[in-house]
């Protein structure tokens, strides 16, 4: 396939999350791969904050704000792009700047706070199991896994729906994780499998990893919905 082939998605090849996220993948598998590596870029100062201590804690301080504030917007346009390549549109420029537009507030009003419910949860998990707390360590746990499962649909759904508040996006990712609860633990599993192999390897993460979950969960997102 020459570099960047304006072949478009054989949106026919795609059955299931997990065969749909391959052959999209495949399909436009350049296009993917600068689609990630713009998305990991955002990490590079986190990374550069963490890796050289000797920073002075003002400019460690800034790089770590720039990549928590820039991850919300660039995971949402991740997302909002993936979902038209599955639809079979070609990753250009113009369509990723579009995406971008359309999720940037959604993606700080609605992804942002819904995904740092994690940290919240492990800090509550962590500080109970410091003081021996059974109860709350335990339901902070528990609150980790159940919301780990819904958390396959946030992203698909805030592409669907900007409109949507995070609280809307929390009930209707509860909701349809009830209807197809195996698949969707399916999904939800090799996700985090790609996430740890990305954190192995950090080429992983900044060539494919990030955009292979999104395909993965959108594809799961997509079979749902058309079975509802």
């Amino acid at each position: 396939m020459p570099f960047f082939e304006d072949s478009g998605v054989r949106v026919e090849e795609q059955r299931g999350p997990l065969f749909g996220a391959f052959a999209t993948l495949f399909d436009q598998i350049e296009r993917m791969v600068a689609l990630n590596v713009a998305w990991a870029m955002q990490l590079v100062p986190l990374l550069a904050a963490l890796a050289y201590q000797g920073l002075p804690a003002w400019v460690r301080v800034l790089l770590i704000l720039y990549s928590v504030v820039a991850l919300g917007p660039a995971t949402g346009a991740l997302f909002g792009a993936i979902a038209r390549a599955c639809d079979g549109e070609l990753l250009r420029l113009e369509v990723v700047r579009e995406s971008l537009h359309q999720t940037v507030r959604p993606s700080l009003t609605t992804l942002v706070p819904l995904y740092s419910t994690f940290v919240w949860l492990t800090l509550l998990a962590t500080w109970a199991g410091r003081r021996q707390v059974l109860a709350v360590n335990v339901l902070a746990q528990l609150a980790i896994m159940l919301l780990g499962v819904c958390a396959v649909y946030w992203g698909p759904l805030v592409a669907a729906r900007p409109d949507k508040s995070a609280l809307a996006v929390l009930r209707e990712s509860v909701r349809l994780a009830w209807r197809a609860p195996l698949l969707t633990l399916f999904t939800g599993v090799a996700a985090v499998l790609a996430l740890v192999i990305g954190a192995i390897s950090i080429g992983g993460t900044f060539l494919v990893v990030p955009v292979l979950v999104a395909l993965l969960e959108t594809e799961q997102y997509r079979g749902v919905m058309r079975n509802t």
